[in-house]
């Protein structure tokens, strides 16, 4: 019954992840010290927390601007792009002869109002001419009426009547041809080719038109989908590319609602792919979504965004990835294993080899992740301390 019930406690510390060890029947036995001599080195502490994501590859969904038949494509899905890369043209044939067509219009109208502004330069001078000899005219006449009128005794009054009458006449006559003057001057400056203007408008829109009738890369990345059926009708609504922007590659992560207060933006982040067998990238956290997500049985995650800054080749949208989030990092400082330290009379101590054996000494310590502790006082690189333990 003993033997039952030492078996049944066994049992039970083991499942609760608890290793006992029974005494041997040889009670002479005895436990073996085992001495290490560890280098005290510069090495780096990172305390960090794991998290699993996926990569996300941004991807740019593009549509030329006009309708039309696709006419050609000058590259493959696959092919890297840069941005402003022409990808594929529409059938331009119809929209070129009308350019042509327009041009030509457009080479009239300005004959044309060449044309129109000579006959209005000609127009100007001709009745500039007949203003001008009416202004003699009225000089004349009024000189003449002055000397009728300073020796009145040799002129009749009739005759003088009749020279009031002429200048008056002649400066009516003066003031109209002035105002139509004017108004020829004004119509030449102000005159406005309707068909000219229309002309010149009707080619920028077709440039448009055969400027939209190419499709250029909006963004530097890998083409993901290429619409390549020669021939097809294409709409303003019909996707025609898509470009993944491999330029700024992210990793999506879930993080649990227990950890998700430690994570913030700007927080560095070390990646590994499982494709890539561990190798570590550099990353940092680039949002941290405040809505969360809660699934059906009730769990609660944040979704968090890390911007790639190192990335393996050939990264695929979809790949598994490991996340560790640094919460703390010191880099190139003095390491010992903890198990290196123990505590004497409150003290941090080190057993410290010398030339005449072994010594120990007071150390000050710093930042630990569990496994080493950082130095900050009491030892220096190169330095050899020991460790202890029982086999």
């Amino acid at each position: 019954m003993k033997k039952l019930w030492i078996a049944i406690v066994a049992i039970a510390l083991i499942g609760a992840g608890i290793v006992i060890y029974l005494p041997k029947n040889d009670e002479s036995a005895t436990s073996e010290e085992v001495i290490k001599e560890i280098n005290v080195k510069q090495s780096d502490i990172v305390i960090d927390f794991i998290a699993d994501g996926n990569v996300y590859i941004p991807t740019v969904e593009q549509k030329f601007l006009a309708t039309g038949i696709l006419a050609e494509t000058f590259v493959q899905v696959g092919d890297l792009v840069e941005k402003g890369d022409v990808i594929a043209k529409l059938d331009t044939r119809e929209l070129e002869l009308k350019l042509k067509q327009a041009e030509l219009s457009l080479q009239s109208e300005e004959d044309k109002l060449s044309q129109s502004e000579s006959d209005a330069v000609l127009d100007i001078k001709k009745q500039e001419s007949v203003v001008l000899g009416l202004s003699y005219d009225l000089k004349e006449a009024e000189d003449l009426l002055a000397t009728m009128k300073t020796y009145p005794e040799l002129y009749a009054a009739s005759v003088i009547a009749a020279q009031e009458n002429k200048v008056s006449e002649i400066g009516s006559n003066l003031s109209l041809q002035n105002s139509i003057l004017s108004n020829i001057k004004n119509e030449s400056t102000l005159t406005s080719n309707t068909a000219y203007e229309q002309a010149k408008l009707d080619i920028e829109l077709i440039q448009m038109d055969l400027e939209n009738a190419y499709l250029y890369a909006q963004s530097s990345g890998t083409i993901a989908y290429l619409n390549q059926e020669l021939g097809s009708n294409i709409t303003t609504t019909t996707v025609s590319l898509v470009i993944q922007d491999t330029t700024h590659p992210q990793v999506i992560s879930n993080i649990s609602e227990l950890d998700i207060y430690q994570v913030f933006e700007g927080q560095s982040v070390n990646l590994s792919f499982d494709s890539d067998y561990g190798v570590a990238f550099k990353g940092n956290v680039s949002f941290v979504n405040p809505i969360p997500n809660i699934d059906n049985n009730n769990i609660v995650t944040y979704e968090v965004i890390i911007d790639l800054m190192e990335y393996p080749e050939n990264l695929r949208s979809g790949l598994t990835t490991m996340a560790n989030i640094i919460l703390k990092e010191k880099e190139d400082i003095l390491v010992i294993p903890n198990t290196a330290v123990s505590i004497v009379d409150n003290k941090q101590m080190v057993e410290l080899k010398t030339e005449e054996g072994y010594e120990m000494v007071n150390v000050i310590t710093g930042l630990t992740d569990g496994m080493s502790v950082e130095v900050i006082q009491g030892l220096v690189q190169g330095d050899v301390v020991i460790t202890r333990t029982q086999k």
